[in-house]
């Protein structure tokens, strides 16, 4: 079955970024220091609904820091992630509007609400492949004398982009989940093995053995987006586990990897059950299988199956797809 590689990518980044001193410790190396010290990070909150334009999807994400500052006005951290690893620097507009299109509704609820506006801050996760060459202001994509841009509407965004950030290595060692997290979302793109190795011998010695879920997760990712089967994964490990004297560690992360096996499974029932009502109902063509068979969100398919029943056309069961 085809994988959706911007699926696989955008569910480890929630995943990773959902938990609070995740987000915490995230913003804590994303955000300029004074900034920083002003959040009262005793109120955090998650807006995990997507606010991404439809023609955007297939390359960005969005999360939603809600939080508060000392002083208890509101902010909300707008994170995009940006995976595509060849970004077209030359069409900046996108991300931009993206973003303005977020502060906009944002402000204009809590215009509607009566309420005071709240603070919304921008920031861009890059992980991809090319160099990050897009303005940081939306003033600067317009190709016009200074003059006119000092009257134009402007905003910028807080860039992270994993290729240049030494922050990783320095600031969240102690964090070992994040920081393994991150390393794996930097080198995804390394035709070497070296960061999963480096992400198991710091799970080994920071005795983070005993609670594997977090670095399940992380190789489940990367086995995933690299096609690490079980045979490869032994191969790749054999020597670093000889090393650290793990007494039958196999079983426990091959677990993870197992796990791929029984989710494409469960996906590919969802297409076939899809397939299968659409046909009664509605009739199906083989270009509208081929849609249902190249998507592997489960989210998405598990929509299209709730929709069916209501749904007046095929076409509006489809969209989900999409």
């Amino acid at each position: 079955m085809k994988k959706d590689l911007t699926n696989i990518h955008n569910n480890f980044f929630l995943q990773l970024l959902s938990k609070k001193q995740n987000a915490i410790d995230f913003l804590r190396i994303s955000l300029p220091k004074e900034i920083f010290e002003q959040i009262d990070f005793d109120y955090l909150d998650f807006d995990k609904e997507t606010h991404i334009l439809p023609k955007l999807k297939s390359s960005m994400k969005d999360l939603v820091v809600k939080t508060k500052l000392k002083n208890k006005k509101e902010v909300d951290f707008y994170l995009l992630l940006e995976h595509k690893s060849t970004i077209d620097n030359d069409k900046p507009k996108d991300l931009f509007i993206q973003i303005f299109k977020y502060i906009f509704n944002i402000t204009f609820e809590d215009y509607k609400n009566n309420k005071e506006l709240r603070l919304v801050i921008p920031l861009v996760f890059y992980h991809g492949q090319k160099e990050w060459k897009i303005p940081s202001n939306f003033k600067d994509i317009f190709e016009v004398d200074e003059s006119l841009k000092k009257h134009l509407i402007d905003f910028n965004y807080i860039l992270f982009n994993t290729k240049d950030n030494p922050s990783i290595d320095k600031e969240i060692i102690n964090n070992i989940h994040l920081y393994s997290g991150l390393i794996a979302l930097k080198t995804i793109y390394d035709e070497e093995y070296k960061s999963l190795l480096e992400i198991i011998r710091l799970f080994y010695i920071y005795d983070k053995f005993k609670s594997m879920e977090e670095l399940e997760i992380i190789i489940y990712y990367i086995s995933l987006v690299k096609n690490i089967d079980k045979n490869k994964f032994e191969n790749i490990t054999k020597e670093l586990f000889e090393k650290l004297e793990v007494e039958d560690p196999m079983v426990t992360f091959l677990d993870a990897i197992k796990t791929e096996s029984k989710i494409e499974g469960e996906i590919l029932d969802k297409q076939k059950t899809l397939i299968r009502q659409l046909s009664k109902k509605f009739g199906i063509t083989e270009n509208e299988k081929t849609i249902i068979n190249n998507c592997s969100d489960a989210e998405k398919l598990d929509n299209a199956l709730d929709e069916i029943l209501f749904a007046e056309n095929k076409f509006k069961v489809l969209d989900w797809l999409r």
